[in-house]
């Protein structure tokens, strides 16, 4: 079980487009309680997920890309007692 706390809820960890996403839903706020008020944060909420889920995967190509470097560079895992 991982207890990280996910990096798209950390504002120490998020890029400035997302922070630039939920300091606008702040301001949203601030505009007072409508129907349609409450429609558009809810919106910027789901664009801000979409972004996260797009940083993370662009994160986690990353790591791969550069697991698969070390990989070229040292060669192939071989597990103890399989030929090959």
């Amino acid at each position: 079980m991982n207890n990280e706390i996910p990096r798209r809820i950390r504002l120490d960890q998020m890029t400035p487009e997302e922070l630039a996403i939920y300091n606008l839903v702040g301001e949203i706020e601030i505009l007072g309680a409508h129907p349609i008020l409450t429609d558009v944060v809810v919106l910027l909420g789901k664009a801000r997920e979409r972004l996260a889920d797009w940083v993370d995967l662009q994160e986690a190509e990353a790591k791969s890309e550069a697991f698969a470097r070390v990989v070229k560079m040292v060669g192939p895992y071989n597990t103890p007692g399989k030929q090959g």
